[in-house]
């Protein structure tokens, strides 16, 4: 018994009512409800609860409960509900209220699983299956005799989305419930079995709207059951819901085979996700709107060069119009092409970024309507729909819609990341999950060159490009005319080429400076107290070793390193000078370079156009050359470049 089912029990006795029992666990006695002298009311134990049916009123059941003193919590087993667990945290909570009935889905997920009844016999030891709609009809169908049962979660509608594999190969009876909805539901189950098990038939209760837990509670048996009658045309007419996710097979024979093609020749590629990783402080920012200005203008070698294009921008680190428009301003940027795009979000009361997959249709839309060529997300992780920067299945979720997207539509698409704290491999520092890195066809790493104030940055992994490579830029601070007409501190970009030193070696040496206390440094300093003049490997060795092979090799190996960033020359084997800054130098003071203002069209900052005002910017200053000096870095060139008519350092 049950505890619902004897406390009602109970309760009807002392309230002065027969009881007739009507088989094992249930009886039939007067409705207390409405009164009466004929046993109207059939009573049985339920699954996790007592059943009720007045058969003269169809009186409710907190009608009955309410005339013995009840509540509907009473008619439960335990906590006022019935919990029904499907595995995997996916639960069913049912409870009866005042309002009516409550049912709550927990951690449901996209595809169900079929019910596991604790007195069922597994499905998998079975030969025989019946399926019912409904927890309480799979514990009334076991009252009933019936030894494996089971059903689904959702109802009727929920018949479309439960995994019925468990079933391959068995014999499956369908209890039906006599309405619409369960005909339905039953044709829907005949329908989608076909082929998989076999289905002996199809039964119902016969009368209108009844189900086996009302044949149960009236004290009924199975023989009573009668054949449905199921409306299969109905069910093939109706519109079929596309399933979330289908098989999709497709032969090479049927696939054109096409050259890569590529935004920036062997670097960005033209139709997919590429990835800008770095520490902050690195001009990730700045760099891509540099980009986004070479773009503007058709300046990047590849299939754009030439075209100029327009180009979306997702940021919501920084201020549209004291960071975005003049560091735009002041990298070239064509106002009326470049773009910014929000998300006008009544949820929030405003504009927000993007969230993936859900707002890419609003994406695609935008692209049409200006024609742009290259997307950039300002970081990628902030389109995270409420999901995991840290799990891979989450972050696929963003990359592989925006793969698809940028390849349908012939679109480049760079996001930037960031770099967790701490050492390692370059590739692994990127924060969050390895999907960001994995998903992503194309991944540019960047890290600041402490030694020459410049920017590194190495193309970690690129198809068919040119991987591995490196380059490097700067960060001219200059002072940009605002449309106030008033002047900003802005970064400006300069471009300065190939660089021999890679992200990797720059994350190990910072690695290894903290190690060593910036050893670097202070074998820098030392050799410039000896002005221009060269010093042997020997007093390096003597001055910083330890009197140990070990110290002498770090020793030796930054000094290689120093020569490869131009910050000491070696003009003999084993001599060493320090590249001496001149107080003429155009970088030796670090003073800010005023731009001079020119004109540009009007222009718009924002998917939906703005009246725009002229700005000013993008002048260089022009420096005098003085012979000796660097006119790249401001050090001392070396007699063999000076000789040459050279004015640059080789790496500068």
């Amino acid at each position: 018994m049950g505890v619902a089912y004897d406390l009602l029990l109970e309760k009807l006795q002392s309230h002065g009512h027969k009881i007739h029992p009507n088989g094992r666990d249930r009886f039939r006695t007067t409705c207390p409800a409405h009164g009466g002298e004929d046993d109207n009311l059939s009573v049985a134990v339920g699954d996790q609860g007592v059943l009720t049916k007045c058969h003269s009123h169809d009186c409710p059941a907190e009608d009955i409960a309410k005339a013995v003193g009840l509540t509907m919590s009473d008619l439960f087993d335990a906590g006022g509900k019935a919990v029904y667990d499907y595995g995997g945290g996916h639960r069913v909570i049912r409870q009866r209220t005042r309002d009516g009935k409550k049912i709550f889905q927990h951690n449901k997920p996209a595809v169900t699983q079929l019910y596991r009844h604790p007195d069922s016999v597994p499905i998998e030891k079975s030969e025989v299956v019946v399926l019912v709609e409904g927890e309480k009809c799979v514990d009334a169908a076991l009252h009933l005799g019936e030894t494996c049962v089971t059903t689904w979660p959702g109802g009727a509608a929920g018949v479309e989305h439960v995994n019925l594999d468990p079933l391959i190969g068995k014999f499956v009876r369908i209890i039906a419930d006599n309405d619409d909805p369960g005909l339905k539901a039953a044709a829907k189950l005949v329908a989608r079995l076909s082929g998989v098990a076999t289905v002996q038939g199809a039964w119902v209760v016969p009368e209108p709207k009844a189900s086996v837990d009302d044949l149960w509670v009236r004290g009924g048996d199975l023989t009573e059951l009668v054949g449905a009658q199921l409306p299969f045309e109905d069910v093939l007419e109706e519109p079929q819901e596309a399933p979330s996710r289908a098989l999709s097979l497709r032969s090479l024979s049927t696939v054109s085979s096409k050259r890569t093609r590529f935004l920036w020749d062997k670097m960005i590629p033209q139709s997919a996700v590429c990835l800008a990783a770095g520490r902050g402080g690195t001009g990730k920012s700045s760099f891509l709107i540099w980009l986004a200005a070479q773009v503007n203008r058709g300046m990047l070698p590849g299939e754009l060069h030439g075209k100029p294009a327009p180009v979306l921008y997702v940021s919501h680190e920084d201020s549209l119009d004291e960071v975005v428009t003049p560091r735009a301003d002041a990298n070239g940027v064509v106002r009326e092409m470049f773009y910014s795009l929000g998300i006008d979000s009544k949820e929030v009361g405003g504009v927000t970024v993007p969230k993936l997959p859900e707002d890419l249709p609003l994406i695609r839309a935008a692209i049409a309507q200006t024609g742009a060529k290259l997307l950039i997300i300002d970081p990628i992780t902030s389109t995270l729909s409420g999901g995991d920067n840290d799990k891979m299945a989450d972050v696929r979720m963003v990359m592989d819609p925006l793969n698809a997207m940028a390849a349908e539509l012939g679109v480049s698409v760079i996001g930037i990341a960031h770099f967790r704290k701490g050492g390692g491999a370059a590739s692994d520092l990127i924060s969050g999950s390895h999907a960001w890195r994995d998903a992503a066809r194309a991944v540019m790493l960047f890290a600041k060159d402490e030694d020459t104030e410049s920017t590194v940055m190495t193309l970690e992994k690129i198809n068919s490009g040119e991987a591995g490579k490196s380059f490097r830029y700067r960060l001219d601070i200059v002072q940009q005319i605002t449309d106030e007409g008033t002047f900003t501190d802005v970064a400006r970009v300069v471009w300065e080429g190939d660089s021999n030193v890679s992200v990797a070696e720059l994350i190990n040496h910072e690695s290894d400076k903290n190690r060593q206390g910036g050893l670097a440094n202070d074998m820098l300093e030392w050799l410039r107290t000896f002005g221009g003049r060269a010093v042997p490997t020997k007093d390096f060795v003597e001055h910083f070793g330890n009197g140990d092979a070990k110290s002498a090799a770090s020793v030796r190996q930054n000094l290689k390193r120093m020569v490869a960033r131009g910050v000491i020359e070696q003009p003999a084997y084993g001599q060493y000078q320090a590249v001496m800054p001149t107080s003429d130098s155009p970088h030796a003071g670090g003073h800010v370079t005023p731009v001079t203002p020119v004109t540009l069209p009007q222009s718009v900052t924002s998917v939906t156009p703005v009246t725009p005002t002229p700005a000013g910017a993008r002048v260089d200053t022009a420096f005098a050359v003085q012979v000796g000096v660097c006119t790249g870095c401001g050090g001392k060139l070396p007699q063999s470049l000076i000789d040459a008519g050279e004015v640059r350092h080789d790496v500068c």
